[in-house]
């Protein structure tokens, strides 16, 4: 029963996963291109640290702040686009609930789903 629920929830998690994986890998690519070419970055490398420790200690801790605030805004997405893939997928859960909300007109969840998802 296990790996029949697995198989089901292959398609609609990658299609919710993919909405917010270029957007992500994009913001992350720029900002490391950006961090490598600062100056600590330089003299780590420099002092003789390997590019491993120069990549992971130095350029990607500070790579990853806009990165993190991106994926803050991808999650509102993420919830958004839950309504479409559930109703899709026939799954029940909080993006179908408001899809079904809003058809029968239930205001106190309707205000609630929009406050919840931003």
């Amino acid at each position: 029963m296990f790996w029949d629920a697995i198989k089901h929830l292959i398609m609609p998690a990658s299609v919710s996963a993919l909405v917010g994986v270029a957007g992500i890998s994009r913001i992350t690519r720029s900002s490391m291109l950006e961090v490598l070419s600062q100056e600590y970055v330089k003299t780590a490398r420099i002092k003789g640290l390997g590019e491993f420790l120069v990549i992971t200690r130095h350029a990607l801790r500070n790579a990853l702040v806009p990165t993190v605030t991106v994926v803050g805004l991808t999650y509102g997405l993420l919830l958004e686009g839950s309504v479409l893939t559930e109703t899709i997928f026939s799954w029940p859960g909080l993006g179908r609930y408001l899809a079904n909300a809003f058809l029968t007109l239930d205001l106190n969840t309707i205000v609630g789903g929009t406050m919840f998802v931003p």
